[in-house]
């Protein structure tokens, strides 16, 4: 090899197939998640309850008085954060990185930041959401507990 050149190691290099700067293939993009569906699919669970305690925004649902979901509607895209089993959080994350954020302002370990991009359908998000709901209701006292869905 001539003295002074470098022979190229493949680092650097974009590999054949694949766009450089991007690490994971986007999604194809549906019709996103209206924060109005949000707001109903919430709602419509036994003993969930929306109130405003920081401001107009964002929108915080509860039952037994714990928070399962905050909806932030003025953000651009709107975005729900949620609260799910550490490996559930682990397994979202890996698999939608650029669309599940770790939780804004909350325990990174129990909580995640959804972006309501068109990412993830509207089947999906409604999952995720009656998830963090069971997983707040289950941690109540019996006594606060909803009655079960059917």
């Amino acid at each position: 090899m001539p003295r002074g050149r470098r022979r190229h190691r493949g680092r650097g290099r974009p590999q054949p197939g694949r766009r450089p700067g991007r690490r994971h293939p986007q999604p194809a993009l549906q019709a996103p998640v209206k924060p109005g569906d949000v707001t109903g699919h919430c709602l419509g669970l036994p003993g969930a309850t929306e109130d405003f305690p920081f401001g107009e925004q964002p929108a915080v649902y509860r039952v037994g008085g714990k928070i399962f979901a905050l909806l932030a509607e003025d953000a651009d895209p709107p975005r729900v954060s949620l609260k799910l089993p550490p490996d559930e959080v682990v397994a979202l994350r890996a698999e939608f990185p650029d669309t599940v954020l770790p939780g804004y302002h909350l325990n990174k370990r129990y909580w995640v930041t959804v972006l309501l991009d068109g990412v993830l359908d509207a089947e999906m998000v409604h999952e995720m959401l009656e998830q963090s709901y069971d997983t707040v209701a289950a941690s109540l006292p019996r006594r606060l507990r909803p009655a079960p869905r059917a």
